[in-house]
């Protein structure tokens, strides 16, 4: 076991183990505390908030560029790499992203390096409620992607006109 890590019965830390890791840590205020289960050391254990920041799923520093499906502009199945600034990268499905909000999350999983926002069953909750910056980046890709659809249609538009036009003239061309 590592120090600053307890072993837990049934997921849940007993409340003297938590004053036990406040007293330690010399935290007065619990609520700048989060509980994971860390699945990279085998253990449950607090971090703080500041320690959770840069491994949280929803904090990347960096993301690569996202293609739409080039005929339909279609973006869920599109991958984006995200990378974080403890150097660990994650790429995801843009659709796995809710820009809805959702559930809660009511646990914390780190897998990876990473700390995912879970329901109880250890489900990843990608929602706008547990991903907020993610569920902004997918929203944005929307939008940019409604403005390429939208310009494909005046384009269209442009070309059948034209096309209409160079046929009232096509016979006048071979005089």
């Amino acid at each position: 076991m590592t120090e600053g890590s307890f072993r837990v019965s049934a997921g849940r830390i007993s409340s003297e183990d938590l004053e036990r890791e406040l007293e330690r840590r010399g935290i007065s205020d619990p609520s700048d505390m989060v509980a994971i289960n860390d699945d990279d050391e085998g253990v449950c254990r607090l971090v703080t908030k500041a320690e959770l920041r840069p491994m949280y799923v929803d904090n990347p520093t960096t993301a690569s560029a996202v293609q739409p499906d080039v005929w339909t502009l279609e973006l869920d199945n599109s991958d984006v790499t995200l990378g974080y600034s403890t150097g660990v990268q994650l790429t995801i499905k843009i659709g796995w992203i809710d820009t809805n909000f959702g559930a809660a999350a009511t646990d914390y999983t780190k897998r990876g390096g990473i700390v995912y926002p879970t329901d109880a069953s250890g489900t990843v909750l990608w929602n706008a409620e547990t991903t907020p910056r993610l569920a902004r980046m997918k929203g944005y890709l929307q939008e940019e992607t409604l403005k390429i659809s939208e310009d494909r249609v005046r384009i269209a538009e442009l070309v059948n006109t034209f096309a209409g036009i160079m046929s009232q003239y096509g016979g006048a061309l071979d005089r």
